[in-house]
């Protein structure tokens, strides 16, 4: 067997790739000693979870590369950088995901307590969309926690918040190897293959860096807790892969998933289904597609979404709509709010822009022109939704999108010839080059501390507001946020926090009196023995965010005192948002002033 042969480049490819998650497990392990911070049980898994899933997917790249004739030449340094520095990275990701994902109450995020309450409405056989003077629904659709759940009484853990807090995880976990996948159809469509060489190295460095995007702090806000958004971010990086695998195979079983996955993508996240127009842009755009199949593709992918709308309509009817469609659409559009976010998102619109000089305005092909036109697109409409929502969050799938392009258009000023002249001057711009892409996410949050994320404090909140529902019907006392106290119990609680700041956002012209009526008469009559109000005494309470007049906040506070106060989680330094962990009030209502003070 010859230096050249494939079982060889594969042998050599495996040391290199093994070193090189050796060397970065080692770098995290340091880490975290010199923080003193010690790793929990359930870090230790997730840990070896990670290391087994990178060493996976590094054992499947080496394989591939058996027929590359990879051969690795001085720039091996650089790879082993680049690789080493993006596995650590997302392996202390990693294991603050899995920190996130064993706390014992869905508070972590805004949507968890809907999210939770979606499942057990589906458990429970109850409808999943109520009336809206209930205040207990979601306004996203419900494939996600139907899904979850699931998948997570698969294997026996339809219980277990820490169960879906996993299965969302590994949405995102899919959603940056699918990335890493659209990378490198992207790289084989539009590089030579002197430009792409060393492949399965730039896949291996691909992916941790994916996997830190995916997970940014700003823009993929709430994909490490109970959203939609990470099951929204795994379907718009398929429906990437489709139209890139088109554009490099021209098969036409792809127009017919593409049909298929606007209505998958509906009953995931409203906004998802921006691929079904996404799409047919794209098909008209990118030339070679007959107009037969352009037609059936529009005539398909539109009975598709009927069919999914209609389904949801038949189950629960107008409450569907009016939670899912007529909510959203009272909210205005805010420039101001978007043009924040366009400034935001500054160094991913950069990195987008980049790859169109690069692939599009230098001599770029139909077909790329095409690919990128549609990347873009879907980055304008997450950021005009993102005005609506004013949440920076409807963007993530974008800034992914706008990163791999980046990352593909890298590949076509990295040095790829060796010269006859001295090596250094190569070597320094590939070094210059990986050293940019480090520093420019890092710059933007993706480099974690190396420390528990959730400070033991949090424990006590928790024990906190359990106490107050010993000896008390669950149903009878009332949390605005969280939903696993009503678990056991099975119960759904009307008048939730979220539900009720639907009606009062800034971002809608007039608060809905209309769908607050019924809760303010709940509060008027006592129908709760016991109510827990986050900063109920200030501005920030959902009940009336802002004091704009809903009447909810000011029902609540004539007809209930309040006996003590939770303190608020200490330690915090990051909550989506702060407000889930801040103090609460504990009320009762005011005809038992008799009660004594109840001191504990």
């Amino acid at each position: 067997m010859n230096s050249h042969s494939p079982m060889s480049t594969v042998a050599r490819l495996s040391g290199f790739l093994l070193a090189a998650v050796t060397a970065a497990v080692s770098v995290f392990l340091a880490l975290y000693r010199n923080a003193g911070t010690p790793l929990l049980a359930d870090g230790i898994r997730a840990l070896e979870v990670s290391v087994v899933l990178i060493l996976l997917g590094h054992f499947v790249v080496v394989l591939a590369a058996r027929t590359s004739g990879l051969q690795l030449g001085g720039d091996a340094a650089t790879f082993f950088v680049l690789i080493t520095t993006g596995t650590c990275m997302a392996l202390v990701t990693a294991v603050q995901m899995a920190a996130y994902a064993c706390l014992p109450a869905d508070i972590l995020s805004f949507s968890e307590s809907h999210f939770v309450t979606n499942i057990l409405q589906f458990r429970t056989g109850t409808p999943l969309y109520t009336p809206p003077g209930d205040n207990n629904a979601s306004v996203y659709t419900p494939g996600a926690p139907i899904l979850t759940y699931l998948v997570a009484a698969v294997f026996g853990q339809g219980d277990s918040l820490t169960a879906y807090r996993v299965v969302q995880l590994s949405y995102v976990i899919l959603a940056s190897i699918v990335a890493t996948g659209v990378c490198d159809l992207l790289a084989r469509l539009l590089l030579t293959p002197a430009e792409y060489r060393h492949r399965p190295l730039w896949l291996a460095a691909w992916w941790p860096l994916l996997f830190l995007v995916c997970f940014e702090p700003r823009f993929n806000t709430y994909n490490h807790s109970l959203h939609n958004d990470g099951l929204s971010v795994l379907v718009s990086m398929c429906a990437f892969w489709l139209i890139a695998k088109f554009a490099l195979t021209r098969a036409s079983w792809l127009i017919g998933l593409m049909a298929v996955l606007p209505a998958v993508g509906f009953l995931v996240k409203q906004n998802q289904l921006m691929w079904l127009g996404v799409f047919f842009i794209y098909l008209v755009a990118v030339g070679g597609v007959s107009a037969r199949q352009i037609v059936l593709y529009a005539i398909g992918g539109s009975l598709f979404f009927a069919a999914a709308a209609g389904i949801c309509y038949w189950l629960w009817g107008y409450d569907f709509y009016w939670w899912t469609f007529a909510s959203l659409g009272s909210k205005k559009v805010a420039v101001l709010r978007i043009a924040q976010h366009l400034l935001q998102g500054g160094l991913y619109v950069v990195m987008a822009l980049f790859a169109g000089w690069v692939f599009v305005l230098r001599g770029g092909t139909r077909a790329g022109a095409a690919l990128w036109g549609s990347a873009v697109l879907v980055f304008g409409i997450q950021l005009y939704t993102s005005g609506i929502a004013w949440q920076s969050n409807h963007m993530g799938p974008g800034v992914v999108l706008a990163v791999m392009w980046f990352f593909v258009a890298l590949l076509k000023v990295w040095p790829n010839q060796e010269t006859s002249g001295r090596w250094w001057p190569i070597r320094a711009q590939e070094a210059v080059i990986a050293l940019s892409v480090l520093l420019l996410l890092g710059s933007v949050g993706l480099f974690r501390e190396p420390r528990d994320p959730v400070p033991p404090d949090f424990s006590r909140y928790v024990a906190d507001i359990e106490q107050e529902f010993v000896g008390q019907t669950a149903e009878k006392v009332l949390t605005d946020y969280g939903t696993w106290v009503y678990l056991k119990d099975k119960v759904i609680m009307k008048d939730r926090g979220m539900s009720v700041a639907v009606h009062i956002g800034k971002n809608q012209p007039q608060i809905n009196h209309a769908m607050l009526a019924a809760t303010i008469e709940r509060f008027q009559a006592k129908y709760y023995d016991k109510v827990l109000a986050r900063q109920l005494d200030t501005e920030e309470s959902t009940y009336d965010y802002q004091n704009r007049g809903s009447g909810v906040k000011s029902a609540i506070l004539a007809n209930y005192r309040e006996i003590r106060r939770i303190p608020a989680v200490q330690g915090v330094t990051h909550w989506w948002p702060k407000h889930l962990v801040n103090e609460i009030v504990v009320l009762v209502p005011r005809r038992d002033a008799i009660i004594a003070d109840d001191k504990r």
